[in-house]
């Protein structure tokens, strides 16, 4: 079994400091936005400070130019799909199993 938790952010500031001591988990962020500068920018920070050892994936809009499209285009052409999603978080599992390994 995967244990996995979605937390729905409705705020960017100021972090949610309680959930990011308590979870243990791997964390990856997902915005619709562009990365750097970002929603998961600011949780690396927090970690980075913190110290915390979560494994981290930011998933956002590269910082380029995006094309005028469709909505649905625009999500498409950036990896907002469920394809890439469950491709980084089975890429992150293997990753989290290989340590696990090196570390028995």
């Amino acid at each position: 079994d995967i244990d996995i938790e979605v937390v729905d952010v409705t705020t960017v500031k100021p972090l949610d400091d309680a959930f990011l001591y308590s979870t243990e988990k791997s964390v990856i962020t997902l915005e619709e936005n562009v990365i750097s500068g970002g929603f998961g920018q600011s949780v690396a920070r927090w970690l980075t400070s913190t110290k915390k050892r979560n494994t981290l994936k930011i998933l956002g809009v590269e910082d380029k130019f995006v094309s005028h499209a469709t909505i649905s285009e625009q999500m498409s052409d950036n990896n907002f799909n469920i394809t890439y999603i469950r491709q980084v978080i089975n890429d992150m599992l293997a990753n989290t199993w290989i340590k696990i390994q090196k570390d028995l």
